[in-house]
């Protein structure tokens, strides 16, 4: 099963490009996870459910993967000399 099915079924996050998830969007199966903006070449954004979006479990995922797109932003933008 795709994640984005498995994330309307409400068994998980997707995390995918929003272009892709538009039908889903518009029909309001799925939500952005809220979230500030992370500076990177390819934008990427993680969906779930509104009823599972505050869930320990989906902010736990969703602060690591915030966490590593910083680190990935830093490391770009501010190279080791």
């Amino acid at each position: 099963m795709a994640s984005s099915s498995m994330a309307v079924a409400g068994e998980g996050v997707t995390v995918a490009q929003s272009a892709l998830m538009a039908l889903n969007l518009k029909a309001v199966r799925l939500i952005n996870l809220p979230t500030e903006t992370v500076l990177a070449p390819l934008a990427y954004w993680a969906f779930s459910l509104r009823d599972t979006a505050e869930s320990p479990n989906v902010l736990v995922l969703h602060n690591w993967l915030l966490g590593n797109a910083k680190n990935d932003q830093a490391a770009a933008f501010n190279p080791a000399t």
